[in-house]
């Protein structure tokens, strides 16, 4: 691979694919969807790839190692440290996302 491709690791295909079956189930749609490389941020040393998708008033960063999301401007962040795998961070993350959509007036 060149450097100017850019490609998700396996966590986020993992967890980008959860996603998506959660958003179908309860009846979102992707908006938008971008695979970028970010430059390095005060608690990282080298560029990542992030995974951002909209859908409606929901936005998600799948990091390489992380995921957080924004609902109507409320959201929340998962890392690994807090988990014992990475399955379990996203099943944590999902759990909560779909919380949060099916609140009154996420519909």
């Amino acid at each position: 691979m060149n450097s100017d491709q850019i490609a998700p690791n396996d966590f986020q295909i993992r967890v980008e694919q959860r996603l998506s079956a959660v958003l179908s189930d309860i009846g979102r749609t992707v908006d938008n969807r971008k695979v970028q490389r970010v430059e390095p941020t005060f608690y990282s040393r080298q560029p990542e790839i992030v995974v951002f998708i909209v859908a409606s008033d929901l936005k998600v960063w799948i990091h390489e190692n992380t995921v957080s999301f924004e609902v109507s401007g409320k959201g929340d962040y998962y890392e690994m440290p807090d988990y014992q795998s990475a399955d379990a961070l996203a099943d944590a993350f999902l759990t909560a996302l779909t919380t949060r959509l099916r609140e009154p007036g996420q519909g």
